[in-house]
């Protein structure tokens, strides 16, 4: 027990002493006071401002959960693995429980920290009016709950998967299934009520989705229950996450890689898969390299095709199954135009994000630097060579867009719209941030670009309320969005050029 304790103090200390887990937290606080003063200067256009900085402030803590499990929490384990050290803790007697006790105990109570820090911006919610006390207190049991839930599939996902890039990519995998999940329940409870039959099953499995919970919080005449099954259900599901990964551990580490490789799982080097195999290596080696090592492939290409085309199948299915009238299909198409929209964005990102990362992280992009090429030349090639994976989610977006003339007139009227293109703008920008984020943190990078991006726009769309028109508004997002990429790009070259001088 004196390891877990020691163990568990090494981590609480480490994390209090780096400068990353203090700027989250001022960054925390300095967005709560920034949305009190949007609900202070909304007064006079919104009734009720304290419920309204109420919304805002849990909405924010619930966005910022999910993104710590993406990041902070899925790097539990795995960054042991990466690093070559979780041997050497195994051999100093700690168990398995231990481990996960020490490493995943520091990180819950630094993120339950940043929850708790806020409870007096909440308080003050209920002076500008609007909620209950009650309300706060359930609100910050809901929020402790989603984070015990959350870091625990998070650790899970950690102990599974060989890097923290995997489990990161597992823990939004998870996320977005979740979300699609409640997303059916609530259309199929919205159905049965319709018709006046609702099975008590399913209405408490309804109640036990966050997003419900927290729509509920957000009622101004209500008066929550402190604990609701949305509680129960996290606390359940975490605690069945925890023991997994306590019983997996020893599987999942039998055989701990020494140096973990980027290749896909299908590219294997048994002589019986030679025909998935990369091949011989092209005359630019280092597209060659990015496509079968850092994409995967072509099959990796194919496989998000397939995914691709087989979530377009469900999205128009789910929509003539539920809807009988005569815009069922013009609806499908404009779910499917917005999911693979947010997919080429969310994959542009995560691929800006991965350019230098690996080269970065196994300390050879100095070695690369020294090839004849020069360094913007590298800087293309590699760009150029990674956004070949998006080709999959271009096409089938194209697809959705084309599939009626309807949809080619709704996109042909659009690019007239200037907050169209200040959208496009702030994608593009947040996949440069990315990848200057990329340069500096080994994980959360691509929300960290998101954040800047969506913040400062949140930030703008404020001050200029409600003076700002949407065509100015959008036409500022499209230059500030262009100059942001410009100073990325110079960024990214220059810090290139010290790393290489390393």
């Amino acid at each position: 027990m004196g390891g877990v304790w020691a163990l568990f103090t090494r981590s609480l200390r480490l994390d209090a002493r780096d400068r990353w887990t203090h700027g989250l937290r001022l960054a925390t606080l300095l967005i709560g006071y920034w949305a009190l003063w949007n609900a202070q200067s909304q007064m006079r256009w919104y009734g009720a401002p304290g419920l309204r900085f109420f919304e805002m402030l849990v909405v924010l803590n619930a966005w910022l959960i999910f993104i710590a499990g993406m990041g902070y929490f899925s790097s539990t384990i795995s960054e042991e693995k990466e690093e070559n050290t979780l041997g050497l803790m195994l051999m100093t007697g700690l168990s398995p429980l231990g481990l996960l006790i020490g490493k995943g105990g520091g990180r819950f109570i630094q993120a339950a920290i940043l929850i708790l820090l806020q409870i007096p911006l909440a308080l003050l919610a209920i002076t500008l009016g609007g909620i209950t006390l009650q309300q706060v207190y359930a609100s910050v049991v809901t929020l402790i709950a989603l984070l015990f839930c959350v870091g625990n599939v998070a650790v899970l996902w950690s102990v599974l998967c060989r890097t923290t890039r995997a489990a990161s990519m597992a823990m939004i995998v998870t996320a977005v299934t979740y979300g699609l999940t409640a997303g059916l329940c609530e259309v199929i409870y919205r159905q049965w009520t319709r018709f006046g039959r609702v099975a008590p099953f399913w209405r408490t499995l309804c109640e036990s989705f966050c997003f419900r919970r927290i729509a509920f919080l957000f009622q101004s005449s209500g008066s929550p229950n402190v604990i609701s099954p949305c509680e129960i259900a996290f606390f359940v599901m975490g605690s069945a996450c925890f023991v997994l990964s306590w019983a997996l551990f020893g599987w999942a580490v039998r055989q701990p890689d020494t140096a973990p490789v980027t290749r896909a799982w299908w590219l294997l080097r048994s002589p019986k898969y030679r025909l998935v195999s990369p091949g011989r290596v092209w005359p630019m080696a280092i597209a060659w390299k990015e496509l079968f090592f850092t994409l995967g492939g072509w099959q990796q290409l194919a496989m998000k095709a397939a995914g691709y085309a087989a979530l377009m199948v469900l999205v128009f299915a789910f929509w003539l199954i539920l809807e009988r009238g005569s815009d069922r299909l013009r609806h499908a198409q404009e779910v499917c135009v917005i999911c693979f929209s947010l997919a080429m964005a969310f994959e542009g990102a995560l691929l800006a994000s991965r350019v230098f990362s690996d080269e970065i992280r196994q300390q050879t992009w100095s070695t690369l630097y020294l090839t004849p090429l020069s360094m913007g030349e590298l800087i293309v090639v590699k760009w150029a060579a990674v956004y070949v994976g998006l080709i999959p989610v271009v096409f089938f977006d194209f697809v959705a867009i084309v599939s009626s003339r309807q949809g080619i007139r709704n996109f042909v009227d659009i690019l007239d719209d200037a907050m169209f293109w200040g959208i496009v703008g702030m994608f593009i920008a947040c996949a440069h941030l990315a990848a200057v984020f990329s340069l500096y943190v080994r994980w959360g990078a691509v929300p960290l670009g998101a954040g800047v991006v969506w913040l400062s726009f949140a930030m703008m769309m404020v001050i200029g309320q409600p003076g700002m028109h949407e065509r100015v508004a959008g036409t500022v997002a499209v230059f500030a969005s262009f100059f942001t990429c410009a100073m990325a790009h110079v960024w990214i070259y220059n810090r290139l050029q010290q790393l290489a001088a390393q």
